[in-house]
């Protein structure tokens, strides 16, 4: 085999690689960002299932919601939030990638829902035990 078919081989090899790790980006983004919807804000900030976060960030031109894994947003390739250079964001990287498409694939999304269905149940009992008191004695 010559160098140059040898170099043509490792370029190949290369620009798969490259769009093979675009998709999974991209994938990650698209199921992050529904997670990132679903969340109401009285959650924002608070542990979700294997130690995922949903949490906005406010920089000096406006804030946006990014899922964390960690210290890092797996929906943002990272950088400065808007410019801002007090606000830098780690971001994702394969392996928070890798993690996060087997975490799906193992039943995060159940496990946010079974979340979001006990915090509306802790409500709806809270607001039961209010609806039964006597205001008149009050």
């Amino acid at each position: 085999m010559s160098l140059i078919e040898d170099l043509k081989k490792l370029e190949k090899a290369g620009k798969n690689y490259a769009d093979n790790i675009s998709e999974l980006h991209e994938s990650v983004c698209v199921v992050a960002d529904k997670i990132c919807r679903v969340i109401p804000d009285e959650l924002l900030g608070k542990p979700l299932p294997r130690g995922y976060k949903v949490d906005k960030v406010q920089s000096n031109v406006g804030s946006c919601i990014f899922l964390f894994s960690g210290n890092r947003a797996i929906d943002f390739k990272g950088g400065y939030l808007h410019g801002d250079l007090n606000i830098k964001i780690e971001g994702r990287t394969r392996e928070t990638s890798l993690q996060f498409a087997k975490d799906v694939s193992e039943g995060l999304l159940e496990e946010i829902r079974e979340l979001l269905n006990s915090e509306r149940e802790e409500m709806e009992k809270a607001t039961k035990l209010l609806d039964e008191v006597p205001l008149d004695s009050i």
